[in-house]
This record gives structure tokens, sequence and C-alpha cells, in this order.
């Protein structure tokens, strides 16, 4: 019997979280949408747990953002505003198009790099 992985209608993500000083980042491979966005949710709210002084979401490698995920970016950047910061690195039309259409893109500070992410953070303090 296939695994859902030979199934190239099932949506996957893959979010892997690593800490650069006090901020984490959280880089996503993948689809994020209303099947996996619990996923990304997760890994926000387990990143924000261990009070950060940023998070960032590297959507470097997502390859389709559905509103879910957008809805979830907001949320996070509320959540962290003003005791943290966050910032999301995203630049390709299948993440910093919706974004930008949709008018949250300056709201959720995206970043064309994660370079440009980090130095969008530091200066309201010690990354």
């Amino acid at each position: 019997m296939p695994s859902h992985e030979d199934d190239p209608d099932v949506s996957s993500l893959i979010v892997d979280e690593h800490w650069q000083g006090t901020t984490a980042v959280l880089s996503c491979t993948g689809v994020i949408d209303m099947l996996t966005s619990p996923q990304l949710d997760a890994a926000m709210t387990t990143a924000e747990s261990q009070e950060p002084f940023a998070i960032i979401v590297d959507l470097t490698a997502v390859e389709f953002l559905a509103s879910t995920g957008i809805g979830l970016l907001v949320s996070a950047s509320d959540s962290m505003t003003p005791k943290g910061r966050f910032a999301v690195v995203a630049n390709g039309p299948a993440t910093s198009r919706p974004l930008t259409v949709i008018g949250v893109a300056e709201y959720i500070n995206m970043q064309p790099t994660l370079n440009a992410a980090f130095a969008s953070i530091i200066g309201s303090g010690k990354a």
C-alpha cells in the first residue's frame, strides 16, 4: 500500500527549528495550506513559549502558501509585537506575491533573505 509521501496530491510540510543566539528560525519546506498549517502553528507556538527575542519564519523553500498560512503569520506577528520581533523570509511568486497582494508584507516584516530578516530585527536590541 503506498504511503501519503508517495501521493503528490497530499500536502506536506517540514518545519526545521534552529536558534541563532536568542532568535528562533523556523525554516519551512513544502506546502502551507489547511492540512499543514497546524504544524506551522505548533512550531511557532513552541518557539514563542521559549521566549525568544525574535522569531523568523523562512518560507524560501515553500512551494505554496494558502490564506490559512498567511493568517497564521499575521497572528504570530501580532503575538510577538511589541514584546519581541517577528520577520518572514519570502522571495518568490509562491510566497512573496500573495503576501504583497493581500497587503500584509509590511505588517509581518517580510524580507527577501534571511540576512535581511536578521538586519530588520537588530534595531530593537540584541538578537
